[in-house]
């Protein structure tokens, strides 16, 4: 039992953060190129972007789902569900503040 709670607590959280890490590398790639003026910087950017939204979930559910042990499924796979998706959020939140404040603002006229 304890062999299936790990699995599940590492590989949906690593689903769930391919998933979403493939879904925004689409925009996020060409707007980190606008930003960073430079492909390297782009492509290095998006990695960091990539690496952080696959790895935060499943950090987050080794960390604080807890053990099968108790041998109920159904709860282990909420917890695991629910960890997964608060750490998927908070890696997409941070990434998307730091690409905020990275944005320059038309207002202000073009950044040198």
């Amino acid at each position: 039992m304890e062999s299936i709670a790990l699995s599940c607590e590492v590989l949906v959280p690593l689903g769930i953060g391919a998933a979403v890490a493939r879904y925004i590398a689409v925009v996020a790639h060409p707007l980190l190129r606008e930003i960073c003026g430079t492909e390297v910087r782009a492509a290095f950017w998006m990695r960091l972007t990539t690496v952080s939204v696959l790895l935060i979930p499943p950090a987050m559910t080794l960390g604080f789902a807890g053990s099968g042990s108790d041998g109920n499924l159904d709860r282990l796979l909420h917890r695991t569900l629910l960890l997964s998706l608060l750490g998927t959020l908070l890696a997409v939140g941070v990434v998307a503040r730091v690409l905020f404040r990275s944005i320059p603002d038309v207002a202000k006229g073009p950044v040198p």
